[in-house]
């Protein structure tokens, strides 16, 4: 009785993923072919190797050469196990090695689909000098609200790496962009502590990181040429 169940649910795992019912949802069942178990307990991990490739190699042909159509539903994770008798975790490989070759894409809610993956959309990088002066104003502006109280430890450079996920000479910058400005003092072994009030700078002071001096400035070491006089 379970022999007959499971070859009934083969067969219905080719039919669900055979475009002979529906051609715009799955590919068909030609490529997809049950494939016997063997012998209890599944071939070994050569062969479950070897055999994955084999379907790999299969979908991806089938894919490239338009055979399956663009936004065809690609079969599920249960449908590849049922139709090829594979474990879960070879299923699971055989799409994401698909998806990595970018021919497949997840569509939430269906699935994956054949189709070249979209490209993340990346946010526009900041530059490290404007990521210290926001962050050092949001700070700067939980001091002057009381919500980090005088001689209270502003933060640490570990929590502003892990909350705003930058690099420590940055974090390192945000703490001594602090200092430089009258929101926090340092003490040694102990961290960045926020100054009492009477240390605060004038109100309106930007954080923005001031430019340096022309007095500081090196002079450009091109020297230049003497022009030989005329005679």
């Amino acid at each position: 009785m379970t022999d007959t169940r499971t070859e009934f649910e083969r067969r219905r795992a080719a039919q669900m993923i055979s475009p002979d019912a529906r051609a715009a949802e799955a590919p068909d069942s030609r490529a997809l072919r049950v494939v016997p178990s063997g012998k209890t307990g599944g071939p070994s991990g050569a062969l479950l190797a070897m055999r994955r490739r084999e379907i790999i190699d299969i979908l991806a042909t089938r894919i490239a050469s338009g055979e399956l159509r663009e936004g065809a539903r690609m079969p599920s994770v249960q449908q590849l196990m049922i139709a090829y008798a594979i474990p879960r975790s070879t299923a699971v490989r055989i799409q994401r090695e698909l998806r990595n070759r970018r021919m497949i894409r997840n569509v939430p809610g269906v699935g994956f689909v054949v189709g070249v993956p979209a490209a993340p959309v990346l946010p526009p990088r900041v530059p490290v000098q404007d990521q210290i002066t926001q962050i050092a104003t949001e700070l700067a502006e939980m001091i002057r609200t009381g919500k980090i109280a005088a001689h209270e430890r502003v933060t640490t450079q570990r929590r502003l790496m892990t909350e705003h996920g930058i690099s420590k000479a940055t974090a390192w910058g945000i703490l001594t962009r602090l200092t430089a400005k009258g929101w926090a003092y340092e003490i040694p072994y102990v961290g960045t502590l926020a100054s009492p009030r009477h240390l605060w700078p004038p109100k309106g002071t930007s954080m923005a990181l001031a430019p340096a001096p022309a007095s500081h400035v090196r002079e450009s070491r091109r020297t230049t040429t003497s022009q030989p006089s005329s005679r």
